[in-house]
C-alpha cells in the first residue's frame, strides 16, 4: 500500500471517527464539525477535478444542508443485520467520494447536497466497468485502493455493506457519509 493512500485512509477514517465524538457530545441536531479543505468539482460536471489546495476559501460550513448522516442505517433505511461470524475479518476497498456543502472536509463553497448526489449516481455506471478510471473524477480523498479495514473500525453501514461485496463489485447505490457521498467498491 502506498504511503499517500494510507494517509488519506487515515485522514477519512480519523475524520469520521472525530464527527462521531463530536456529534454524540453535541446531540442530535447539530452539524458535523472538522477542518475545512477543497474538495469540489466545478459544477460543469464529472470532467472538473479538485487541486486539493486549501486556500483562503476554505472554511468550516455554517449549516448543513440536509439532515445528519445516519450511521446505523443502510442507505434504503433499513436496519443493518449483523455481519455473519464465518465471513471475512479485513477487505481493501476504494471509494469515489463527492463532497457537497455542509460534509465534513468541505470547502464553504462546495457543491449543494443534491448535486454531489447527481455526480455520484452518474458515475456509477463507469464505475462498474472500470473503476481506476472513475476514481480520476471524483474529488480529492478518492482512491481505487485505500487499504484494508478490519471488522469495527467503520460505522455500522459502511462495514455491513462494505463486507457483504463480493471482491471487485460496487455498491450500486451512493452512500451518504459524513465526509461526502461514497461509491463504494469492494478490492479484496
Amino acid at each position: 500500500m502506498q504511503r499517500g493512500t494510507s494517509v488519506v485512509f487515515a485522514a477519512l477514517l480519523a475524520g469520521a471517527i472525530a464527527t462521531v465524538v463530536v456529534q454524540a457530545r453535541r446531540g442530535p441536531d447539530s452539524a458535523p464539525a472538522g477542518p475545512a479543505d477543497a474538495g469540489a468539482l466545478a459544477d460543469a460536471g464529472l470532467d472538473a477535478k479538485a487541486d486539493g489546495d486549501a486556500g483562503e476559501d476554505a472554511a468550516e460550513p455554517d449549516e448543513v444542508e440536509g439532515p445528519l448522516v445516519p450511521l446505523d442505517v443502510l442507505p434504503d433505511g433499513g436496519a443493518v443485520p449483523e455481519l455473519p461470524a464465518s465471513g471475512a475479518k479485513r477487505a481493501a476497498f476504494g471509494v469515489i467520494l463527492f463532497r457537497y456543502r455542509g460534509a465534513q472536509n468541505a470547502a464553504k463553497d462546495a457543491r449543494p447536497k443534491e448535486k454531489a448526489l447527481e455526480l455520484a449516481k452518474a458515475i456509477i455506471p463507469e464505475a462498474q466497468d472500470d473503476f481506476g478510471e472513475a476514481v480520476k473524477r471524483g474529488d480529492v480523498g478518492s482512491g481505487a485502493n485505500l487499504g484494508r479495514v478490519s471488522r469495527g473500525i467503520l460505522e455500522p453501514a459502511l462495514e455491513y455493506l462494505l463486507f457483504t461485496l463480493e471482491k471487485g463489485d460496487v455498491y450500486g447505490t451512493p452512500i451518504d457519509t459524513p465526509t461526502g457521498y461514497w461509491v463504494l467498491r469492494r478490492v479484496k
